[in-house]
């Protein structure tokens, strides 16, 4: 029996690298200049703006990334109080993924666990691209 790697369909990985690698090469006289602490910033930036731009508008962590979600803000009760706190539901694991996880402070746990799933997917996919990246330039 064969084993398959769990692979995300929604997420394609092409769309992704032609658009790091046209970021990229727009950065480069730019960057060219700059010290290396802020070439990473530049290309760190550079890498989650195509990755949150080829998983689409539909995922909650793309749009958070790209700052897309600021019209969409929730009110969660009449009071203006979060309502995991009023249920005493802070867990610290919750807590720690809703801040790796970005736009995950406006997530119910449901959808959480969810956008947590695809955001990591993509970061593995992320690092696919950039490996096959350095590979071909060395």
């Amino acid at each position: 029996m064969a084993m398959t790697s769990h692979r995300n369909p929604s997420f394609p990985k092409s769309k992704a690298a032609f658009r790091f690698i046209r970021i990229m090469r727009r950065l480069r006289r730019r960057t060219a200049v700059l010290p290396i602490s802020h070439r990473y910033h530049v290309i760190r930036a550079a890498a989650y703006t195509s990755m949150a731009y080829a998983a689409g508008p539909r995922r909650a962590w793309s749009r958070a990334l790209l700052g897309m979600n600021n019209k969409r803000r929730k009110t969660s009760t009449s009071h203006g109080e979060n309502p995991r706190s009023s249920l005493g539901c802070h867990f610290e694991a919750e807590e720690h993924l809703r801040d790796l996880v970005p736009g995950g402070s406006d997530m119910d746990s449901a959808s959480l666990l969810d956008e947590a799933g695809h955001y990591i997917e993509c970061l593995k996919a992320q690092i696919e691209i950039m490996k096959k990246i350095l590979l071909g330039y060395s």
